[in-house]
This record gives C-alpha cells, sequence and structure tokens, in this order.
C-alpha cells in the first residue's frame, strides 16, 4: 500500500492527561483499501527513535475514543478501523518524549481471509515535537 498514507497527519504529539504527560501518540491509517475490525489487526509494531515500543506500553485509541489494549484487540470485531479513518496509537511513557527530533517507525497488518499473507505496510516519519 501507500506507505505516505499510513502515518497520520504527518502528525507525533506528547498526550496530557490531568496536567501530566503520560505518553505519546500517533495517528494511523489502515494500510487496506477496506475498513475493517479491530480484530484482525495482526500486529502494530512501533519504534520511536529505533527502540521498539512494547505492546504492553501501546494503547489503540478508536474515532469515539474508547481505548484498548493491544492484546484486548483480538476481541473487538464490534469495532471498525475504517478505511481513512485515523486510529490513534498512543504509548505509554511518563514523560513523554523530549523536545526536538523523532522518528517513528511502524509496520501495520490486518489479517484478511482471503489473503493468506493479509495487508501490511512499513513506514517512517520524522517529527520535531
Amino acid at each position: 500500500m501507500n506507505e505516505k498514507y499510513i502515518i497520520a497527519d504527518n502528525k507525533l504529539e506528547n498526550v496530557t492527561v490531568d496536567g501530566r504527560i503520560i505518553g505519546c501518540q500517533v495517528g494511523l491509517r489502515i494500510p487496506y483499501y477496506m475498513g475493517a475490525p479491530l480484530s484482525q489487526i495482526e500486529h502494530i509494531v512501533l519504534k520511536i527513535d529505533g527502540v521498539e515500543v512494547l505492546q504492553e506500553d501501546m494503547r489503540i485509541i478508536t474515532e469515539d475514543g474508547e481505548e484498548f489494549k493491544m492484546s484486548e484487540i483480538i476481541t473487538c470485531y464490534r469495532h471498525f478501523w475504517e478505511y481513512g479513518a485515523k486510529l490513534q496509537v498512543r504509548v505509554l511513557k511518563e514523560g513523554g518524549l523530549s523536545k526536538g527530533k523523532h522518528r517513528i517507525d511502524v509496520d501495520v497488518a490486518v489479517d484478511v481471509i482471503y489473503a493468506p499473507k493479509g495487508f501490511g505496510s512499513i513506514a517512517y516519519a520524522e517529527f520535531t515535537i
């Protein structure tokens, strides 16, 4: 698929809750020409500045604001990742990212029944916070 399309709005930002920076997040678009239930996400691998983020430190935030752990998405067959919609991937990291330049590498794959290898894409972008 189009790698330039995967990272939405070319934006990475720290996330503040109750006046405290709890981590950062980036918006991703589905690497498939249609929408799919969250349960069909085969994997999301995210690296920040070359360091892979642990799956237990990632959260999926849907457009309607629902939050899921990566281990929970296998059961999310009623929540769809629509084509063109941004799915926020939040990384829990106390204090967030430091000011300056950062590189994000993503590997996203969606499991589709009629495509044994699924659909996936690898992309990267550099950001300044």
